[in-house]
């Protein structure tokens, strides 16, 4: 991941990397459940 530009704002940054996230809470998630 790279620092995310100034002007726009989480909603690009979300919208870009969004998926990423998810699946990262995913896994985590997961883990916890097990």
């Amino acid at each position: 991941m790279y620092a995310f530009p100034t002007i726009p704002t989480l909603e690009n940054y979300f919208l870009h990397h969004g998926y990423c996230i998810f699946f990262y809470l995913m896994i985590n998630m997961q883990i916890r459940n097990t």
